[in-house]
């Protein structure tokens, strides 16, 4: 972890605390809530653009200011938690942590909401990627330990073993609402018997461009021109060598005649776009560029490639022609499913084989139509988030146990 990163994360959790010490004296007639997983002090556009609308949400569905959130956390390899095997040991587990400090923000919430931004999907090991794991129990502490209403939001859900959905399902069979982004994740929790869940899209959705002199004077200070290749990386792109970005960004350019940009995001991204961005004379353009920057420069692209989840929103927002990359769980093949678009992801492989090339020449060839389909299918997701949080938020359907939020 970089010292920035670090410190960044220490000024997040102070923050949080001395939020906590303030709202220790809310007026009693504010909705208390407490936010989970809070993701916006992280340097990553789909982490800002998720809480921003997600607390924007918040506000107009309780019209309170005592929100006290806690920042996403991932934990580092150094760390070890010696966690429970199955959900059986939670009650001894947790009964260690009660007086741990922190631990009483579930005390101190009317109401508690997890952020599932960042996915809920398991890890090959639970000791050195407890992250999802520690959620889960933060559902069940809040839910059960402490008897709150709990919503757990915005989120995709994947996972592979028994174990680790013998997780999901304890954690979510004691919420009030679930939701989840996307209908795959849906699906995988109806395989646990989980069947009351609303597919409500990504808050990221809210996400308006910024205005055109802003976009132009951005544009022009990079030396930009209308009708570029937009070209993100994320996770699964960001590990590949740099000959192989190379080739796929020099195809694109020669597939289109246009010239590439590209986008980086933190860690190794930024380092890879680069390094490759150096060997073409491509601009690079990282997070000084916000995300209803991201959607104003998207608007003026003529094709976006992305392997990152928030950014495919932001072309499906351009609109523009996407072809989508595969990403670290089926999310993306989520969100293409839940807006009808009918370019399925594909991998970049290291050694090539893939079919990139053929999908890029099908989108190029077909972008006026998949432009259509976003003009037609985004409308319909921005008016689910606009309307579908609010109500959630503010109790406006019955929860699985028949009982309606306050």
């Amino acid at each position: 972890m970089g010292a920035r990163t670090l410190a960044r994360r220490v000024i997040g959790y102070v923050l949080s605390w001395m939020r906590a010490r303030r709202y220790d004296l809310a007026p009693p007639w504010e909705t208390r809530v407490l936010v989970l997983n809070y993701t916006g002090g992280e340097g990553n556009w789909g982490c800002q653009t998720t809480s921003v609308g997600l607390l924007s949400l918040i506000s107009k569905a309780y019209g309170t200011s005592a929100v006290l959130t806690v920042p996403i956390w991932f934990a580092g390899e150094q760390d070890q938690y010696d966690l429970p095997d199955s959900p059986d040991g939670w009650d001894d587990y947790l009964n260690d942590l009660t007086e741990t400090p922190g631990f009483d923000r579930f005390g101190w919430a009317d109401v508690v909401i997890m952020n599932g931004e960042g996915t809920i999907h398991e890890w090959p090991d639970m000791a050195t990627r407890p992250e999802s794991y520690l959620r889960l129990l933060e559902i069940y502490a809040a839910s059960v330990g402490y008897g709150k209403p709990v919503m757990a939001v915005n989120q995709s859900i994947d996972y592979w073993s028994e174990g680790f959905g013998r997780w999901v399902q304890a954690a979510f069979k004691g919420c009030d609402y679930v939701s989840v982004r996307e209908p795959i994740s849906a699906r995988k929790l109806a395989a646990l018997g989980l069947e009351d869940v609303e597919v409500v899209p990504d808050a990221a959705f809210l996400t308006k461009p910024a205005d055109d002199d802003a976009v132009g004077s951005f544009m022009d200070s990079r030396g930009i021109e209308p009708g570029f290749v937009a070209f993100f990386l994320g996770e699964t792109v960001q590990d590949l060598p740099p000959d192989r970005l190379e080739r796929a960004a020099v195809l694109a350019s020669d597939v289109t005649g246009r010239p590439v940009v590209f986008f980086a995001g933190p860690w190794g991204e930024r380092r890879l776009a680069s390094e490759v961005a150096s060997r073409l004379q491509a601009p690079v353009v990282g997070m000084e560029a916000g995300p209803e920057m991201l959607v104003g420069l998207l608007q003026r692209s003529s094709l976006v490639v992305s392997g990152r989840y928030h950014c495919c929103i932001f072309a499906a927002l351009a609109p523009a022609p996407l072809l989508p990359l595969t990403s670290n769980t089926h999310k993306i093949e989520g969100v293409m499913e839940m807006l009808q678009y009918p370019v399925r992801p594909v991998e970049l492989a290291e050694d090539g084989q893939d079919g990139f090339e053929c999908s890029l020449k099908q989108v190029w060839e077909t972008r006026d139509e998949l432009k259509a389909v976003f003009e037609r299918t985004v409308p319909e997701a921005v008016r689910l988030t606009e309307r579908g949080y609010p109500n959630v938020l503010k109790g406006g359907r019955p929860t699985v146990d028949g009982v309606v939020i306050k």
